[in-house]
């Protein structure tokens, strides 16, 4: 239990990294299960306990007399691969009945972008990441990119970056090769598979939730690489 991302209320996480309390791997006799995999978006950050969508689906569900309860997953800053090594780890033992599947955002974030390895407290941080200037002249250079009429290119290569942030163990120099995208496209369509394999082989069902994102409202689809991900 603790308070974390600005939410009011406690946190719960448990001891096998769910977003609830401890509850026994044994399914109570007629209960479904219903367990959701993904990143900050599934967590549901800034949000509490009730209010991410894992709660709010557990309380429709009650509302209409279902026994079932939903086990929120979602970690924030998690990739397919590893979500896909949290079903084997310590998740499938669970047996869930529903697999729902939301890894989308981390996997496709352009390497250019900020996430917790670049800007979280982590040992190695960079001065600039301190910076309000230098994280609104990234955000303003990203949008600029971005802006175009249609999704770039989706090709996974390696691009210098001249002065960049660390990133993982050890400084990038100015001709320090980094990923374009966190996790190619190729990469990510195989653990989808992976993790889709997994959870039938055990009798369960899997569902693939497709994340939405603001622009949806505005271009109708995102407006750049991450498009071909979803």
């Amino acid at each position: 239990t603790h308070r974390d991302y600005g939410v009011p209320q406690p946190t719960h996480v448990n001891s096998r990294g769910l977003r609830h309390s401890e509850i026994p791997l044994e399914k109570t006799p007629g209960k479904k299960r219903i367990l959701l995999l993904g990143d900050s978006s599934v967590y549901g950050v800034r949000v509490t306990d009730d209010q991410t969508f894992g709660g709010l689906l557990e309380k429709r569900l009650h509302s209409a007399h279902r026994n079932v309860e939903v086990l929120n997953a979602g970690c924030p800053g998690f990739s397919s691969w590893q979500a896909l090594q949290a079903l084997d780890d310590r998740l499938l033992a669970y047996s869930p009945d529903l697999v729902v599947i939301a890894t989308l955002w981390s996997d496709a974030q352009g390497s250019a972008e900020p996430d917790a390895a670049r800007f979280g407290n982590g040992a190695g941080r960079s001065w600039l990441s301190h910076s309000a200037f230098y994280v609104w002249l990234q955000a303003k250079i990203r949008r600029a990119r971005w802006n175009a009429e249609g999704p770039e290119r989706i090709e996974f290569q390696l691009d210098p970056v001249p002065g960049a942030p660390p990133f993982g163990n050890g400084p990038i120099g100015p001709n320090k090769l980094v990923p374009t995208h966190r996790v190619p496209i190729d990469d990510y369509k195989a653990n989808l598979k992976e993790m889709a394999s997994r959870v039938r082989a055990q009798g369960g069902d899997v569902a693939f939730l497709v994340l939405p994102c603001f622009r949806d409202l505005i271009l109708g689809r995102v407006g750049d690489f991450r498009d071909a991900y979803r």
